[in-house]
């Protein structure tokens, strides 16, 4: 049980590795086509269709990250002022929405990925891509933000607790 554990431990951290990266390549680009601008050249014209399908993809594969290390955003002014059994019935509350919420969004998006597979779609912008390529990384991402909620509710650890800096995560 506790390699399954490190496996999946190192596939949430490997899913935010290259959204990292992913931002270090919007930046480059972003750069670079206004350099080229500057100069008086014309804008790339995959520039823009390859930042938006990177944004999708740094918020998917960074979600369950940000909510193993409390990274994520949440409001703690209700949670904050209840103390003993209130604070603990709100908090499995909390918990099973967000699960609920996020499981929901999987099981749509697996309908989304396969409706857009079976469409043959492509996406037409800059460049031209499979519509599936864009929304791939959803359903898995999705359910692991579930999973991540779910360590919560089953776990030791609060979601209000003190939060993780991600020196520590790594």
């Amino acid at each position: 049980m506790r390699q399954l554990l490190r496996i999946y431990d190192a596939m949430i951290l490997g899913l935010a590795v290259p959204a990292g990266l992913t931002v270090a390549m919007i930046l480059v680009l972003i750069v670079a086509d206004v350099t080229v601008r500057v100069l008086g050249f014309p804008s790339p014209r995959f520039t823009i269709g390859v930042v938006e399908y990177a944004l999708v993809y740094f918020t998917a594969l960074t979600a369950p990250y940000l909510v193993r290390v409390r990274g994520h955003v949440f409001i703690e002014v209700i949670i904050g002022r209840l103390e003993g059994r209130r604070r603990q019935i709100v908090e499995v509350a909390v918990y099973l929405i967000c699960i609920a919420a996020t499981a929901a969004f999987a099981w749509v998006s697996v309908g989304l990925f396969f409706e857009v597979v079976n469409s043959g779609d492509i996406d037409i912008r800059g460049i031209d891509i499979p519509a599936w390529v864009i929304v791939a990384p959803l359903p898995i991402c999705y359910l692991l933000v579930a999973v991540e909620f779910a360590r919560f509710l089953f776990g030791r650890e609060s979601m209000y607790g003190v939060r993780q800096s991600l020196e520590d995560t790594l």
